[in-house]
C-alpha cells in the first residue's frame, strides 16, 4: 500500500516538474516575444513621428507656395 502511494507521489512530482519546465520555457519565449514587440513598437513610433514631421513640413511649404502665388497674381 505504501509502495503504491509512494509511486503515485513520485509520478505526480515528475509530472509537476515536467509541467514546471514547460511553463518556464513558455514564459521565456513569451518574454522574448514581448521584448521584440516593444522594440518594434518603439521603431514604429519613431517612423510615425518622422512621417508626421515630413508631412507637417510639406504642408508648411505648400502654404508658403500658396501665399507666394497669391501675392504674384
Amino acid at each position: 500500500m505504501w509502495a503504491n502511494q509512494l509511486n503515485q507521489l513520485d509520478h505526480n512530482i515528475e509530472a509537476m516538474l515536467n509541467k514546471l519546465k514547460q511553463l518556464q520555457y513558455e514564459n521565456q519565449r513569451l518574454q522574448a516575444r514581448e521584448q521584440q514587440l516593444l522594440q518594434e513598437k518603439t521603431l514604429l513610433a519613431d517612423k510615425n513621428q518622422t512621417a508626421k514631421h515630413k508631412i507637417e513640413s510639406m504642408i508648411n511649404k505648400l502654404k508658403e507656395f500658396e501665399a507666394l502665388t497669391t501675392q504674384i497674381s
